[in-house]
């Protein structure tokens, strides 16, 4: 496999240096997901206005782009690039120039910014692996080769006559399901992670949809109280908040872990700098676990990430609000969705917490004694 970059730069010399250090086999060396052997080709745009072409017309996995146009006496140029890639196509961007300092502020994990020195060598090359670690260039030559592979492999070979499809749109529609699929939380697994055979742990990443699709309220959906900061789960049967059957949501509370002894007991030995004892360490593994020594029901523990604090929905503190006060901008916050299969687990959590069936406790004691009586 071969990565293909545009380095623009209106200094030649410049861009091919750039292209030397870039394409040399120490760049790639030890990057997540890279099997030995794969390089990266590197093509060369000293004109702006050019490369605004090429972003239209060609593909590329990585662009490294220098702001100065000296030729116009430009600083900025090089942003007018970025905001063409945005309309055009998705290309991670490393901006490579002497006054990276004016496009410090578009630093994200998939924009990188770096100042041109003397000894940046090194990290230029450190740059472009923070990018391939991401995955995101993996992840989008992973959709392109799914839909190739549909397209020609099983359209082209099992679908010789075109009557078959029937309705205008239908092998659009199915072609879209079929990425649809290829894109699943296990598929996904498996792509980021091809030696792991059935995967039986997750990231926390792994639980949510982030940032929430846009449309109608949803069972998962957690929201964020605007003027108190609390946070609330959306328990609704699917069907109902889809088909319009209800014009409320049921909120299940959740609840800060720092609430619950079995967190503060342990923050409070770290704060004092006491070891944390295993008893400690196994009540907040109990917790996170959902088998909480006390009612271990009536809590379901949602995993914090870097956009979600880490939370514990209470099943017994339940509320109803209107859903158009919810969607109302001032009052909640959706912050995200569990993903499938989660929502339905917790779904199906609370359902058989409230399906239970109160019963006297059995004299297990006694029980106990007459079993031991009886043995020879």
């Amino acid at each position: 496999m071969n990565w293909n970059f545009l380095i623009i730069d209106d200094q030649e010399q410049l861009a091919q240096q750039t292209a030397d250090i870039v394409s040399s086999q120490r760049t790639l060396k030890g990057v997540n997901g890279l099997e030995d052997g794969q390089i990266i080709s590197c093509e060369i745009v000293s004109d702006f206005e050019e490369a605004k072409i090429k972003i239209r017309t060609s593909k590329y996995d990585l662009a490294i782009i220098d702001l100065r146009d000296e030729a116009s006496n430009n600083d900025i140029k090089g942003k007018e690039i970025l905001e063409s890639l945005r309309k055009e196509q998705f290309i991670p961007v490393i901006f490579y120039s002497g006054f990276a300092h004016k496009v410090e502020n578009l630093r994200t994990p998939f924009v990188q910014v770096l100042a041109k020195g003397d000894d940046d060598a090194d990290l230029l090359r450190e740059a472009v692996k923070s990018i391939f670690n991401t995955r995101l260039p993996h992840l989008v030559r992973h959709i392109q080769e799914k839909q190739r592979e549909y397209l020609w492999d099983h359209v082209q070979n099992h679908w010789s006559n075109t009557d078959e499809l029937k309705e205008d749109g239908e092998l659009a529609y199915l072609l879209a399901r079929r990425l649809s699929s290829s894109l699943t939380a296990e598929s996904i697994r498996g792509f980021l992670n091809p030696d792991q055979e059935v995967p039986r742990i997750v990231h926390p990443v792994e639980y949510y949809i982030w940032p929430s699709l846009e449309g109608n309220i949803s069972l998962g959906d957690i929201y964020k109280k605007d003027k108190t900061s609390d946070y609330y789960l959306v328990i609704n049967p699917a069907c109902d908040l889809d088909q319009g059957k209800t014009e409320s949501a049921l909120f299940v509370k959740c609840l800060p872990i720092e609430g619950f002894s079995e967190f503060s007991d342990v923050s409070q030995s770290k704060k004092t700098g006491s070891e944390i004892s295993k008893s400690k360490k196994k009540q907040l593994r109990s917790l996170v676990c959902d088998n909480r020594k006390s009612q271990p029901e009536r809590y379901k523990y949602i995993p914090g990430t870097s956009f979600m604090p880490h939370l514990i929905a209470d099943f017994q503190h339940l509320s109803q609000e209107p859903i158009a006060r919810i969607t109302e901008a001032d009052n909640y916050e959706r912050v995200a969705t569990l993903d499938s299969p989660f929502a339905e687990a917790i779904q199906a959590r609370f359902a058989r917490y409230y399906s239970r069936f109160g019963v006297p406790d059995l004299d297990f004691d006694n029980v106990t004694d007459a079993l031991i009586s009886k043995i020879n």
